[in-house]
């Protein structure tokens, strides 16, 4: 953890967010008097007119998995995390911000077909699914 103003904050985060492979990977957690806020970093857009498809969805799914574990969800953020590296790195769907060539639908239907095959195992769900019936 780093505490620092929101200019030098902003900065460290953009910096650092090449580590992980850019600004359209990165989420962000912010805590203030018991609220937080989950958020992706960076708005991506896409360079040209016509290309509302290639955004980058990452940052968004890892704000998810961030919000999961703070609802006290650990399992399902863990899968939600492994669909995510299923989809990057196996099946090496990337949007092309991240060399790849598929749109934002392609890598949130393959992340979502990953987090769904890992459910039959999470026993949170299946405790959920037992309280509804």
């Amino acid at each position: 953890m780093l505490v620092t103003t929101n200019l030098f904050g902003d900065i460290l985060s953009d910096l650092v967010a090449g580590l992980v492979g850019g600004l359209g990977n990165d989420a962000r957690r912010q805590h203030r008097n018991g609220c937080g806020n989950l958020e992706a970093v960076a708005r991506l857009r896409p360079r040209y007119r016509g290309e509302r498809a290639s955004a980058n969805p990452i940052a968004l799914m890892l704000a998810a998995a961030m919000m999961l574990e703070h609802s006290k969800m650990p399992e399902l953020a863990v899968r939600l995390r492994r669909g995510i590296n299923d989809t990057l790195n196996i099946d090496q769907i990337r949007t092309g911000d991240l060399g790849g060539r598929f749109e934002y639908r392609g890598v949130y239907a393959r992340t979502g077909q990953a987090y769904r095959k890992r459910l039959t195992t999470c026993s949170a769900c299946q405790r959920q699914s037992r309280s509804r019936t």
